[in-house]
């Protein structure tokens, strides 16, 4: 019998193959999309569960403050963890973590490397991180020790054993030239799926062993302090004794600098998703993108469901002699559906194949878009996860077509009549879903893409076009030869200014407090985000003075005491720009007076308003910044000199404008992915728009011939069959942009530099639909609107 069903529902797929077709393609592109979006889900809820005490790891941060002003950061200060282990009999142990990207050596090897870690000893206890080679209890115990992992491993020393043998690494060298690290454990690589990572584990007293002051000192917070709670501890309750700890050691110094403190305790598992703090370890993922691309989804793989509900329902009517005439040979209404169920059954089997297809050969794609090459769709677990899918899928999709047939009374099937269709509201209202998810798809991909337009062309307050900057990375040989390095690279034509810096005004600036004692005796603390710079800063960043003067060279006072703050500065000590220049102010460990004030600029992305920034003289520089007429021409010339001058150093540079760029990725992604969403929303949606108005076109043939023969033109019987759709549309649009609005206006607020809503997002988006919907109609009716009518009146 089930043999039966099944031939009959592939004579019935072959005889209808535009319908089946338009259900493959939706179907397997829901789908394929819905397990992509479930890997990428199921990747980020993932994070940091690979810890076997993940539920009794906490991260320690702090909201931190100076006067009235508040913010959240992740850093700590050295003191912090080993206070809390010695002082709280439920803190079990505790971890600090110092990330740094330093030069690394070895023979004629050397390479920058990101993510080196200087950390303790209980970093292995706590996450249970195990050495392949080497003791854990000993492999960080003493200064200038380095764990590898197996890739840094064999990038250094390839197939021999690293253990006992020395990298020359170029942090914490107290004469700038590199110190012999001894390669004391190798450890698997870390996870993907942890909110911190790692290349080289270094032991943290190698800083203890230049800066002892520095594990004593609570007011540099600069470090990751994590702590292992004993089973049973209640996290809020250890949290409440942290201020009475804070106040016996650091209190004294809260009160003079007139700073707060509240440390707190993030759990370790929550941290991926919930945490968006300054200085977290990396960019972490946020929980609304989970729920935005879970909707998306599952929207997707509805509009697929949506299409294979209206074209059989439709076509049921076609299908109802069949029906009849099976009922009168003894079918019982359970065979009936239990037969097109089948149909259903083997037409959800094509999809998965398909499916399975769109995912391998879309699977790289996948990988660039969403940033995670280490997600692996093996076959096993993807047949696996398609099967599971389409259980729900494949009942959603057939169950009510096919009770649709089976309720028909015997006679009105055996008639075949082609009047009346009962479920047109029905197929009306899923149309009009679908409408109103590509709407809503539509106005985000505008207000996306207006907002990423806004942010790339927004003033920054200074030019960061043919803006090279080039990393020092600590190299002694390059900061010794700057001056005769920079008077070169002035002397080419296409090379205009040069400058160095203590950072790069990417992505933030560390901060210190800066005191201002007024003229009443009140004492003023606020908190000015540093940018050590050189004299020519300035001029090279297209910075405008808009008080005071810019740092001589002719004034000897301004390597030592002077200052340049922004607008935002003068603002937060009360003072006018012009007020400002020559008050007195202690700032970064030195006194002096505040020289000029600089027209406001963004140090770090939109997503933050600009804050208070103090600039000051510095003769240690971790970045030269060189402005040319052309960035092409300005690479070779930089590139020839810089070898030159330092032979054996890297070569390391961005460019400004392709760093801001970078520090989108995010927002970029985003567009992308909504970009690719919406279009194949649109494409399931009108691949079952145009199944249906060609089943509804067919259904009004000897209409569309009568009215031909009273006189109707085409463009009225174009119009006829339009209207519906428009109507559609039209209510689709009364839901879809309100809902649109609010959806996009929430993203927005993310933003504290934003675009202001406009009407046309929402006429864009929706005369979009619109066209294709009638371009759609247009197709499927000329045909029949341009017909003889003689043929469309013959009866069978």
């Amino acid at each position: 019998m089930f043999r039966n069903y099944i031939q009959v529902a592939l004579r019935n797929l072959r005889r209808r193959r535009v319908y089946t077709l338009i259900n493959i393609i939706g179907l397997s592109t829901g789908l394929a999309c819905a397990l992509f979006i479930y890997n990428w889900v199921k990747d980020e809820l993932s994070y940091d569960k690979h810890f076997p005490k993940g539920e009794q790891i906490y991260r320690v941060v702090a909201e931190a403050g100076v006067g009235e002003d508040r913010w959240h950061q992740t850093v700590t200060s050295l003191p912090l963890g080993t206070t809390m282990a010695s002082t709280f009999p439920e803190v079990k142990a505790a971890v600090r973590l110092d990330k740094n990207d330093a030069i690394v050596k070895h023979g004629d090897k050397s390479f920058v490397e990101e993510y080196l870690v200087f950390t303790d000893p209980s970093f292995f206890e706590i996450f249970d991180y195990h050495l392949t080679v080497g003791n854990e209890r000993t492999a960080l115990a003493k200064p200038y020790q380095v764990v590898l992992t197996e890739t840094m491993a064999r990038k250094y020393f390839g197939d021999i054993d690293p253990i006992g043998k020395t990298l020359k690494i170029f942090q914490y060298d107290p004469d700038g030239r590199g110190m012999d690290y001894e390669v004391t454990g190798v450890i698997k690589d870390a996870p993907e799926t942890s909110h911190f990572t790692f290349n080289m584990l270094c032991s943290l007293n190698t800083l203890e062993s230049i800066a002892e002051d520095e594990f004593q000192n609570w007011g540099n917070n600069g470090y990751h302090t994590y702590v292992l709670l004993a089973p049973g501890t209640d996290p809020a309750r250890l949290e409440s004794k942290l201020p009475q700890m804070i106040e016996q050691h650091a209190g004294e110094m809260l009160k003079e600098y007139n700073l707060y403190y509240r440390f707190y305790l993030q759990p370790v598992q929550s941290i991926h998703l919930h945490s968006n703090l300054m200085y977290e370890f990396k960019a972490n993922g946020k929980i609304s993108y989970i729920w935005i691309f879970s909707a998306i989804g599952i929207l997707i793989l509805a509009l697929a469901v949506i299409n294979y509900i209206n074209l059989a329902t439709a076509f049921s009517l076609e299908r109802a002699r069949e029906t009849g005439v099976r009922k009168v040979l003894g079918a019982f209404r359970s065979q009936i559906v239990l037969q097109h169920m089948t149909e259903t059954l083997v037409l959800t089997l094509f999809s998965i194949l398909a499916a399975g297809l769109l995912i391998e050969v879309f699977k790289p794609f996948f990988h660039q878009i969403s940033g995670k090459p280490h997600i692996q769709f093996n076959r096993l677990d993807l047949l696996f996860q398609l099967m599971i899918l389409c259980i729900p899928v494949g009942f959603a999709a057939g169950y009510f077509p096919a009770r649709n047939l089976s309720v028909k009374h015997t006679l009105v099937s055996l008639k075949g009549e082609k009047g009346r269709d009962s479920k047109v509201n029905l197929r009306m209202a899923l149309v009009t879903f679908q409408f109103i998810v590509t709407l809503v798809m539509l106005v985000g991909l505008v207000i996306i893409s207006q907002q990423m337009k806004f942010i790339q062309s927004r003033d920054l307050g200074y030019d960061s076009d043919n803006l090279m900057v080039l990393r020092v990375n600590g190299d002694e040989t390059v900061k010794a030869g700057y001056e005769a390095f920079k008077n070169d690279l002035k002397q080419e034509s296409d090379i205009t200014q040069v400058a160095r810096s203590g950072g790069m005004i990417i992505s933030g600036l560390g901060n210190s407090n800066g005191q201002v004692k007024h003229e009443n005796g009140e004492v003023q603390f606020e908190k000015l985000y540093r940018l050590s710079v050189g004299y020519d800063y300035l001029e090279t960043y297209g910075m405008q003075l808009i008080a005071g003067r810019n740092f001589s060279r002719s004034v000897l006072s301004d390597s030592t005491e002077a200052f340049i703050i922004n607008e935002i500065a003068t603002k937060a000590y009360g003072w006018s720009e012009e007020e400002a220049i020559g008050k007195e102010i202690s700032y970064a460990g030195r006194s002096g007076r505040i020289i000029g004030v600089v027209k406001n600029f963004h140090f770090n992305s939109l997503r933050h308003e600009i804050q208070p920034v103090c600039l000051f003289i510095q003769p240690n520089f971790s970045r030269i910044s060189v402005k040319g007429e052309n960035s092409r021409e300005v690479f070779a010339q930089v590139e020839k000199l810089w070898k030159s001058h330092f032979p054996d150093a890297i070569f390391d540079y961005t460019f400004q404008d392709q760093a801001l760029f970078d520090s989108y990725y995010d927002e970029q992604r985003l567009s992308y992915i909504i970009n690719i969403f919406s279009v194949i929303s649109i494409l399931i949606a009108f691949l079952g728009l145009f199944g249906l108005v060609g089943y509804t076109v067919s259904r009004k043939t000897k209409e569309i011939g009568i009215r031909k023969v009273l006189g109707a033109t085409t463009g009225e019987i174009i119009l006829l069959i339009s209207n519906d759709f428009i109507r559609l549309v039209a209510v689709a649009a009364v839901i879809a942009f309100p809902l649109g609005w609010w959806v996009m206006n929430q993203w927005l607020e993310n933003f504290p530099y934003r675009i202001e809503m406009q009407v046309w997002f929402f006429i864009v988006a929706g005369a979009t639909l619109l066209s294709i919907a009638l371009a759609i109609v247009f197709l499927q009716t000329i045909k029949a609107s341009t017909a003889n009518p003689v043929e469309a009146l013959k009866e069978e």
